[in-house]
């Protein structure tokens, strides 16, 4: 699925995945936290449903 992503795409998501982390209080050691990390992954890559968007009051640096 994920096998032809960019390098610089993959660079955003690692960005936008701290945004999600940091505003969500997720503790990436926790298994219940990847159901809704893979959310926001498809969303983020794939447009697929409300997850694709950068939490409120987030922003993109340079923009």
């Amino acid at each position: 699925m994920f096998a032809h992503v960019s390098k610089p795409g993959w660079s955003q998501w690692l960005q936008r995945l701290t945004a999600i982390i940091n505003e969500n209080g997720l503790n990436t050691a926790d298994p219940q936290t990847l159901p809704l990390i893979e959310k926001h992954m498809q969303g983020f890559f794939f447009g697929e449903g409300d997850y694709g968007q950068l939490p409120a009051g987030f922003h993109v640096a340079g923009k």
